[in-house]
């Protein structure tokens, strides 16, 4: 009886094959998203940079 148990807990190849592509994909999936946040992270303070450099050049209403 505890050869079949044993036999049984064994996961086929090609099962632990489909669940581990299945976690890298979702792994990828996982950087890919990261990746365009840190993208769009960057963007906004590229243009928060620029905002400031150029308010920073124009003349305050004070001085007009």
């Amino acid at each position: 009886p505890t050869a079949d148990v044993k036999e049984e807990q064994i996961t086929p190849i090609d099962e632990a094959l489909e669940s581990v592509k299945t976690k890298i994909e979702s792994l990828r999936n996982d950087q890919d998203k990261m990746f365009s946040s840190a993208g769009k992270l960057k963007e906004l303070v590229l243009e928060i940079s620029k905002a400031s450099i150029v308010s920073s050049r124009r003349p305050s209403a004070q001085d007009s």
